[in-house]
């Protein structure tokens, strides 16, 4: 009858001992599983401008009084390969529209990178003045680093790494003052075909079951190389929160 007793205890104790180094194996392979992230993301973007020519100096300034910040999206794809625990590498795919807006003025020629503004209305019969929104059209490809602080429920860590982004045209959108009118306009510029722009970011994850997580996260962006050809000097400057799921492979 002990004897009976002591098998019943040991297959038991087998039995959760089983279960738990299953558990554990599972739990360690997600910590280092590969993971794909669907992410959105809204930030706020300003382009840096300066020029080599100083004869436009006076045009310059006019534009930089005139610009502000404008609100930008992001969405796509990442993907995570786990090389240990704590360190993955981060690719992936994702479109973007960076740029700035333009305000309280009633005319711009956007053939030129820098100009005066010419005080005309847009339409003979309405003085009112306008809202011009400027984003750059790119396809970005995130190249980076990820460490995790620590694991478990949430997971705070931390990126860095470079997107090189492909430009695929500009889109400036004109509203009128009260916004009851818009118009968009695709514009022709002396852009490079290839940029590059740095990120970092700093956010969490948010377990929600054994292969899906949420997650929330900070993000800046600054671009490395100039983004036009000529003599007008342009870098954009971003800062915004990315949000999404990931799940785990």
């Amino acid at each position: 009858m002990k004897n009976i007793k002591l098998i019943k205890i040991a297959i038991l104790l087998t039995s959760v001992s089983l279960v738990y180094i299953s558990h554990a194996q599972r739990g360690y392979k997600s910590k280092r599983a590969n993971s794909l992230d669907l992410v959105v993301s809204g930030d706020v973007g300003y382009r840096l401008i300066s020029i080599l020519d100083s004869s436009v100096k006076e045009q310059l300034e006019n534009r930089i009084t005139s610009e502000s910040f404008k609100l930008n999206y992001k969405a796509g794809l990442n993907f995570n390969f786990g090389l240990n625990k704590k360190l993955l590498l981060k690719t992936g795919i994702r479109v973007s529209n960076p740029g700035y807006s333009i305000t309280s003025v009633e005319r711009i020629d956007f053939n030129q990178d820098v100009n005066d503004i010419v005080k005309k209305p847009l339409r003979r019969d309405d003085a009112s003045k306008y809202e011009y929104k400027v984003q750059y059209n790119l396809l970005q490809v995130p190249l980076g680093i990820k460490y995790i602080a620590s694991r478990g429920a949430c997971e705070p860590y931390f990126e860095l790494g470079i997107m090189p982004s492909f430009y695929g045209g500009t889109k400036i959108y004109e509203l009128q003052s009260d916004e009851t009118r818009s118009e968009a306009i695709n514009v022709e510029e002396n852009i490079n075909t290839i940029n590059y722009i740095s990120f970092i970011s700093t956010g969490g994850n948010y377990r929600i079951a054994d292969n899906a997580s949420l997650f929330l996260q900070m993000s800046a962006n600054y671009q490395l190389n100039n983004l036009r050809k000529g003599d007008l000097k342009e870098n954009l400057v971003s800062l915004g929160v990315e949000a999404g799921v990931r799940l785990f492979l």
